[in-house]
């Protein structure tokens, strides 16, 4: 399992540094525009004996598309196993 983690964590790592070399700068003038980013959180949540990473990206391929994603990687403190949460995946275009 860790063999596994650690691979998906490798390949997250790769897409992210594809996806950062982006060579426009981002123009603050105008808020609404998509840009690509990568996000990881730690997150706890001791009601529920789990922590861990909550590793999120966003995909701009053009003005009017936006991919979203997320990859949790969460560990159970009482049966100390570590696995993958719910993988979310999202779409949004912009008429």
């Amino acid at each position: 399992m860790k063999k596994l983690l650690f691979s998906l964590l490798a390949f997250l790592l790769l897409f992210v540094h594809s996806v950062m070399a982006q060579d426009a700068p981002i123009d603050a003038s105008k808020p609404t525009n998509f840009y690509s980013q990568v996000d990881i959180q730690f997150e706890s949540a001791g009601s529920q004996n789990q922590y861990g990473l909550r590793n999120s990206f966003i995909i701009a391929p053009s003005e009017k598309h936006l991919i979203l994603g997320e990859l949790p990687i969460l560990t159970n403190t009482q049966t100390n196993e570590t696995g993958i949460g719910d993988i979310r995946l999202r779409y949004f275009y912009l008429p």
